[in-house]
C-alpha cells in the first residue's frame, strides 16, 4: 500500500520550472558523486528501486505544496 500511495504522490507533483532544471541540469553535468546527490535530493524525498532500476519517486513534500498540491 505504502508503494502504491508514493507512486500516487509521485503522479500529483508539478514539475519544476524551466529555469530550474537548466540550473539543475548544469549542476549534474559539472558536478561529481556529492553535486549530483544534492540535485536529488532537491527533488525528491525517496526515489524507489526494484531490481536496481527506479520505478518510481516521492517528491520532496515542500515542492508538491509549493504548487498547490
Amino acid at each position: 500500500m505504502r508503494r502504491q500511495r508514493d507512486a500516487y504522490a509521485a503522479l500529483a507533483a508539478a514539475e519544476p520550472e524551466p529555469a530550474e532544471l537548466v540550473t539543475l541540469a548544469s549542476q549534474w553535468r559539472t558536478g561529481d558523486a556529492r553535486p549530483r546527490w544534492e540535485v536529488l535530493n532537491s527533488l525528491f524525498e525517496r526515489i524507489h528501486l526494484e531490481d536496481r532500476r527506479v520505478i518510481g519517486y516521492t517528491p520532496r513534500m515542500e515542492r508538491a505544496n509549493r504548487f498547490g498540491h
